[in-house]
Parts: structure tokens; C-alpha cells; sequence
């Protein structure tokens, strides 16, 4: 398994990954023993999600402490309507390897 891991893992590499999120199937556990979170993959971090969460969850109570609190309200999470998400897509599209029907010309 650690094998196919890290194979998926360099494909992904050599299509643009620039880290590695395992979450499935125990492949954080596996990465973890392995010493791929320490390490990486050729060069690319592998990521602990659960360390991940853990820090986006203390990031949001010392905001809360802070009395500024995450709106679920303000539709942040919203999806842009096509003309605006187009006009994102474009503004990124000579810095980062985006693969959306929004950037065909």
C-alpha cells in the first residue's frame, strides 16, 4: 500500500501537486509511520490533515476569543456567480496550473 501511495503520489507530482493531503483509508497513519510527513515526497510536503484540522480548530477559538467569529451567514463559502468565477480564473491562470472550463478561450 505504502508503495502504491507514494506512486499515486509522484503522478500527482508530475501533474503540478505541490503537497500531498492523504486522508483515506489509513494513508495518513501509513505516511505518518512511513516518515513521509517528516520527509515529503521528492521534495513535496505530505501533509497531516489531522494536524491540519486540529490548528484550523485552535485558529478559530482564539479568533472566537477575540470576539471575531466565522459567519456562516455571509454566504463566504458561496460559490461566485460564472461571470465573476471566469474573471477569478483569469486573474490566476499565468500563476498557477488551473485545469476549469471557465479558462477555455
Amino acid at each position: 500500500m505504502l508503495d502504491r501511495f507514494i506512486g499515486t503520489s509522484r503522478e500527482a507530482i508530475a501533474r503540478g501537486a505541490s503537497a500531498i493531503v492523504p486522508f483515506a483509508n489509513g494513508t495518513q497513519t501509513l505516511a505518518y509511520k512511513a516518515g513521509l510527513i517528516k520527509e515529503g515526497i521528492d521534495r513535496v510536503p505530505v501533509l497531516d490533515a489531522v494536524s491540519i484540522a486540529v490548528k484550523a480548530a485552535e485558529t478559530l477559538a482564539v479568533l472566537n476569543a477575540l470576539r471575531v467569529h466565522a459567519s456562516r451567514k455571509l454566504c463566504i463559502y458561496g460559490h461566485p456567480d460564472e461571470e465573476t468565477f471566469a474573471r477569478i480564473l483569469r486573474i490566476h491562470e499565468d500563476s498557477f496550473r488551473i485545469l476549469h472550463e471557465g479558462l477555455k478561450k
